[in-house]
């Protein structure tokens, strides 16, 4: 079948590579938002510490 063939195309070190950039970017986005703007994130997420 042709779509499995596309998708062979990317080798699983590839998939793997880029599982981990995109995790890290999410992570390094959270910890970006988290030192910017505490008081926007607590507000976000309901202000649940007393």
């Amino acid at each position: 079948m042709p779509e499995s063939d596309e998708v062979r195309r990317v080798p699983e070190a590839e998939w793997e590579r880029l599982k981990r950039d995109s995790r890290r970017r999410a992570q390094e986005r959270e910890e970006a938002d988290r030192h910017a703007a505490p008081r926007d994130r607590e507000h976000r997420e309901g202000t649940q510490e007393p």
